[in-house]
């Protein structure tokens, strides 16, 4: 079995505002965002292989607290077979933990949302035969028209 360790705390701040700092201070940490799931408050990180390990998984869950603020758990695991980290997993949570505390205290930002969608073409239409066309027809490949 990996090594691994996990930690939780709580911070003050909305759930959508604990959330969209919990994704910056893991894009902080340089890790790659692996998955991000705003609706049940878990996003999954990974730290790339160096010197010492074989890299991490660092899983994050925000859960939303009846009094307003937000409980943040945190788990970092080896990956593969490594059974020793050497202090790596607890690294990881503090490096965390330190840019989370960074982001919550300087963000003013609106809460995180999901990267918007690319806006799809205009749909056009041949004036003569009604055909679908595209943006980049000059003449209709139906009827022969001229696009206009």
């Amino acid at each position: 079995m990996a090594a691994k360790k996990e930690q939780g705390f709580s911070v003050p701040g909305s759930f959508d505002h604990v959330y969209g700092a919990a994704v910056r201070a893991a894009q902080r940490c340089g890790w790659r965002l692996d998955h991000t799931a705003p609706q049940s408050g878990a996003l999954r990180a990974v730290h790339g292989v160096n010197l010492f390990t074989y890299g991490e998984k660092i899983d994050v869950a925000v859960r939303p607290r009846p009094d307003g603020a937000c409980d943040v758990w945190v788990k970092s695991e080896c990956r593969g077979i490594q059974m020793v980290d050497y202090g790596r997993n607890g690294k990881n949570i503090a490096l965390f933990s330190s840019a989370l505390m960074t982001e919550l205290q300087a963000s003013t930002m609106p809460a995180w949302q999901p990267p918007p969608a690319s806006p799809a073409p205009a749909a056009r239409f041949c004036s003569a035969c009604g055909a679908a066309a595209e943006v980049s027809d000059r003449f209709c490949r139906i009827c022969g028209a001229r696009s206009s």
